[in-house]
C-alpha cells in the first residue's frame, strides 16, 4: 500500500448535499474508532482505494479533456456549466472554451466535534491539512487496480482546556474535482465559469454498515504498553500471593 499526505485545498467548501461518485473509486476512514483523552488533536487519515487503474493528470498532457484516464475510470467531466449572468442576465448554460481541474475536499457539517459547518467552535476546531509537499502541489497520481492510498485529511484541535467527555462523530467526507474555465453566450460575452464532480467518497449516510469517524474522550486512558505491563503485573503478583499462600501452607 502506497502513503501519501495529501493537502486537499487551502480553503475548505462545506457542503451537506450528497455528491455522485465513481463506481471504481472508494474513501474510507483508516482508523475510524478510537479513545483519546480531552487535550489530544484527533488525526483524520483517509484510505483511498480503486478496483479499475486510474490515472490523474491536471495538465491534460494529451489535450483531450480527459485528465489523465478520467473518463475511462467512470468520473464525470463537465462540458459546460450554468452563468447566471449570461445572456442579458437570463442565464444561460455555456460550453467551456478553455478549462482547468484541482482536487478540492468537503468537510461535512453534521458531525459533533464542531459547530456545523463552523470549523472554529463546539469542542474542537478543524484543521485543514495544509503541509506544503501534500495533495494540492501534485498535479498527478495513479493508481493500478487493487491499490490503495493513505493521505491526511485534516486534524480535530481540542479547544482550550480540553474537549468534554463523551463520544464524537464525523459522518464523511468527499474528495472532488473542480472544474474553472471560460465561456462564451450566444452575445459574445464570455464568463467565468466552475463545475464540480465527484472523485471518492466515503460512504457517509448511504450504507448505515458503513463506519463513520468516531472517538470516545475519557478522562485517561491507558496505552498498550501500560495495559500490558499492568496485566503482567497483576498475573505476577497472582503468582506470588499463590507461591506465598503454598508456603504457609507447607510450613503448617
Amino acid at each position: 500500500m502506497k502513503t501519501f499526505t495529501f493537502k486537499l485545498l487551502s480553503a475548505i467548501l462545506f457542503a451537506t448535499t450528497t455528491l455522485q461518485a465513481s463506481a471504481g473509486l472508494m474513501l474510507s476512514f483508516s482508523e475510524p474508532d478510537g479513545i483519546v483523552s480531552p487535550n489530544e488533536s484527533i488525526e483524520i487519515w483517509i484510505t483511498m482505494a480503486t478496483d479499475t487503474d486510474f490515472i490523474f493528470d491536471s495538465t491534460d498532457k494529451e489535450g483531450d479533456r480527459t485528465f489523465g484516464n478520467l473518463d475511462e475510470a467512470g468520473i464525470f467531466i463537465p462540458t459546460s456549466s450554468y452563468a447566471n449572468e449570461a445572456n442579458n442576465g437570463q442565464g444561460e448554460s455555456l460550453s467551456f472554451d478553455t478549462i482547468s481541474v484541482e482536487l478540492m475536499s468537503f468537510f461535512l457539517c453534521s458531525n459533533t466535534f464542531t459547530e456545523g459547518c463552523s470549523t472554529v467552535g463546539g469542542n474542537y476546531n478543524f484543521e485543514l491539512n495544509n503541509e506544503p509537499s501534500t495533495m494540492l502541489n501534485l498535479s498527478s497520481f495513479s493508481l493500478l487496480a487493487g491499490e490503495s492510498i493513505q493521505y491526511l485529511f485534516g486534524t480535530f484541535v481540542p479547544v482550550t482546556g480540553g474537549a468534554e467527555l463523551g463520544q464524537y462523530n464525523y459522518p464523511g467526507t468527499i474528495l472532488s474535482l473542480r472544474f474553472s474555465g471560460t465561456g462564451t453566450d450566444s452575445t459574445g460575452q464570455k464568463f467565468d465559469l466552475t463545475a464540480f464532480t465527484t472523485l471518492a467518497r466515503t460512504c457517509l449516510d448511504v450504507d448505515p454498515s458503513c463506519a463513520t469517524f468516531t472517538r470516545t474522550v475519557v478522562a485517561s486512558k491507558v496505552s498498550a504498553p501500560n495495559a500490558l505491563f499492568i496485566i503482567l503485573s497483576s498475573i505476577c503478583l497472582l503468582v506470588s500471593c499463590r507461591k506465598f499462600a503454598t508456603n504457609i501452607k507447607t510450613i503448617s
